[in-house]
């Protein structure tokens, strides 16, 4: 699944300092990769709240 991108791409936004081109392109990339975990959790039936999984994405599939 595409969590583990989103995990990684989430870490690096949050260590990242500036609003350069890069940290747009990582923003964009978060965005795609949130769009298709949720479209994951629904194709495969699994609950979009995921707070059972360590770390839990729940906030971040809702509020982005």
């Amino acid at each position: 699944m595409f969590r583990d991108t989103v995990i990684e791409l989430r870490q690096h936004l949050k260590e990242s300092q500036g609003n350069s081109d890069f940290e747009r392109g990582y923003q964009m990339g978060l965005g795609y990769a949130l769009e298709v975990l949720k479209d994951q959790c629904h194709s495969f039936g699994l609950r979009e709240d995921l707070g059972w999984m360590e770390p839990d994405v729940t906030t971040w599939l809702r509020k982005d």
